[in-house]
């Protein structure tokens, strides 16, 4: 009997935003329809819609207990949304079994009591009136109600949560990694199975996580969902956003813009997390015009400067590689004139700038770095900071007749009352030195170490740290070492600087060293870094043995290295065997070649794809050496006859690895 007085009134109920009930044919008590309530709020049927299409409303008695639960339920899922407005209030109850007697009405109903709750058929409703027929936007949203008549669905017994709980367990789970928890506790558990109105803080929430993970595309899925349910973005949201696209594998300053098209359209003024995260999208977008637009943006909106901004600045100069270095003189200039004190990450910053990026057009340099004044004096005079070469004209020495550059003259040819000067200081400090002759226009820049002259060199740099309090760290440590010049010198020059001002190191530092040296043939000296970093209490790796490998010329070198690699402990890998190939390809040593490829098969050494490439093209030239030399018995030609039989030998016994 209850299940079908359920099944008749539940579509019903559904489409209404009233409890409303027709007798049925048989007699139904109140604990019945009591029950029957109950049961809709849990399993959350009671749907919302069309509350000026209905303006009656019905009683029903429940319990106190039963009023708490359909309280928390109706706030929980209907009072959020601004265009419902509901509300339940108490009444006088004629049954003395129960305590109160509730009402649940729309804002523009009439209440209207009828008699005795156990007693059913005394509705002076007409036929229409009772079974009014209206279409609910919820109904057609959900299309599992459309069989709701024929379908019994399952109920839910669990506890129910509102919005602020899955707030924080999603926000927890962010925290702990656990990201596809987190958006399967959402999308699951809260929208399907408890079926709760989500909030804007919950998909700013979700899309500040996706965002971190880099998930771009899941990013503006929700806030395509957030659109979609009317929901507003608040500029937590936009921040959110604006950090996805810059994490993504391609940002375009294209979607930046729709973004903050669509920020404006919402009224929202972007306040200083939302310019940064705006300039460090740009940045990623390799835009760097439209993150200097930003940053004045920025500044005439009364937002605060701060040293992130510059950062995120300096992040725009590293992605352009034909005039960075000269963008990120002008950004850090621009760092001092607002006061903001740079820190260890800007400075690394600036020495990844020196490595990597070059300075532009010498010309337009001059006009911007030294201004007019030194562009009319260069008509005047030769003195160039560098030179087309490669060199610099020393412009401390302008008498120095000998062809060597000054930084390879040792220490003694800079007297010790002059200083090198600094681009990085502004036009007013850079007017002394101008005034001397020192400093009138700047040449062709080629080299980092060029570069890094120009901005004080490796002792100015270190000595600029700490006189404004930064420590210089490893990372610092290691990028002065790949923007010095490539000689022993300046290489033990950084190292008593690092040892004089105790900057820390790590056995990265030490493989780099070691590969500059190796490098360019000195094996030597890249085995003594290695005793260096021994007594330094680090311990060589596998990256420290590939870098040796590079230096290894000779078979006995290559094979000696190998026995040290075991020695060690270490189990050789295939970069190593890679390096130690790439030598032997090199001086065409095909004996070399065969004992290497040997090797690696005993080991069960699998090549990969720069190996085969090597060993292709080493194959071709033993061909070519052999039609040089048919009928020659010479030790090269009977080498490149064994390389070649048993080159296809071994080429079909291994498997290229992946």
């Amino acid at each position: 009997m209850y299940s079908l007085w359920r099944k008749r009134c539940l579509c019903f109920i559904r489409s209404s935003t009233t409890i409303l009930y027709k007798q049925p044919s048989y007699t139904t008590t109140t604990t019945v329809i009591k029950q029957w309530f109950i049961d809709l709020i849990n399993t959350n049927r009671l749907y919302t819609g069309c509350i000026h299409k209905h303006n009656t409303a019905r009683l029903i008695h429940i319990t106190t207990q039963q009023y708490s639960i359909l309280n928390t339920r109706l706030r929980d899922r209907y009072f959020t949304q601004p265009c419902r407005n509901y509300c339940v209030t108490t009444g006088v109850c004629n049954n003395n079994n129960l305590d109160t007697q509730y009402v649940l009405h729309s804002s523009a109903g009439q209440v209207t009591e009828f008699g005795d709750p156990d007693q059913f058929g005394n509705l002076a409703l007409t036929e229409e009136e009772q079974w009014p027929v209206f279409e609910s936007k919820s109904v057609k949203e959900d299309k599992k109600w459309d069989e709701c008549d024929d379908v019994e669905t399952e109920v839910y017994t669990g506890v129910y949560h509102n919005q602020y709980w899955f707030h924080k367990q999603v926000k927890n789970l962010a925290k702990a990694g656990k990201l596809e928890e987190a958006i399967s506790l959402f999308e699951n558990q809260m929208l399907v199975v408890e079926r709760v109105q989500p909030m804007e803080h919950n998909y700013t929430v979700l899309i500040g996580a996706c965002a971190r993970a880099g998930h771009t595309h899941k990013c503006f899925q929700l806030f395509k969902q957030m659109r979609k349910r009317g929901l507003v973005p608040t500029l937590s949201t936009f921040t959110a956003m604006f950090n996805a696209v810059a994490r993504s594998h391609d940002p375009t300053s294209d979607r930046i813009r729709q973004l903050i098209e669509q920020m404006g359209t919402f009224h929202l003024t972007p306040n200083t997390p939302v310019y940064h995260a705006i300039i460090k999208a740009y940045a990623y977008a390799d835009d760097l015009v439209s993150a200097l637009q930003t940053f004045h943006q920025a500044k005439h909106n009364h937002c605060q400067i701060s040293p992130v901004t510059f950062s995120h600045l300096m992040m725009a100069c590293v992605s352009d590689k034909n005039t960075g270095f000269l963008n990120i003189i002008q950004v850090w200039r621009l760092l001092s004139t607002h006061g903001v004190t740079a820190n260890v990450y800007h400075y690394n910053l600036l020495l990844r700038v020196v490595r990597d990026c070059n300075l532009g057009d010498p010309i337009r340099a001059t006009q911007i770095l030294l201004g007019e004044e030194a562009t009319h004096m260069n008509q005047h005079s030769n003195n160039t900071l560098p030179s087309t070469t490669g060199d610099m004209a020393s412009p401390i020495h302008p008498s120095n007749s000998d062809d060597t550059p000054w930084w390879q003259c040792g220490e003694p040819s800079v007297p010790s009352n002059h200083h090198l000067p600094s681009l990085l200081d502004t036009p007013t400090h850079l007017a002394p030195h101008t005034s001397q002759g020192c400093l009138v226009s700047i040449g062709e820049v080629t080299y980092p170490h060029e570069r890094l002259a120009m901005i004080g060199g490796s002792d100015g740099v270190i000595k600029r740290m700490l006189s404004e309090g930064v420590d210089p760290d490893v990372r610092t440590a290691t990028l002065l070492l790949e923007c010095v010049e490539r000689t022993k010198r300046r290489e033990e020059q950084l190292m008593r600087l690092v040892r004089k001002h105790e900057i820390p190191t790590d056995i990265d530092f030490y493989n780099s060293l070691i590969r500059r040296r190796a490098m360019r043939g000195k094996l030597s000296l890249a085995k003594i870094v290695v005793d260096i970093l021994t007594e330094e209490g680090l311990c060589p790796n596998l990256r420290t043995f590939c870098n040796l490998a590079i230096g290894c010329r000779r078979e006995e070198e290559g094979l000696q290295l190998l026995r040290d690699i075991r020695s060690v402990g270490l189990q050789v890998n295939v970069n190593v065997y890679g390096a130690l190939i790439s030598r032997a390809c090199h001086s065409e040593d095909y004996h070399y070649l065969v004992e290497l490829l040997k090797r690696m098969q005993r080991c069960e050494i699998n090549p990969n794809h720069f190996i085969i490439e090597l060993l292709e093209t080493a194959y071709q030239s033993a061909q070519q050496c052999l039609k040089r030399n048919q009928h020659s018995t010479s030790k090269k030609a009977s080498a490149a006859r064994g390389f070649l039989g048993y080159y296809k030998q071994w080429l079909h016994s291994v498997s290229i690895a992946t």
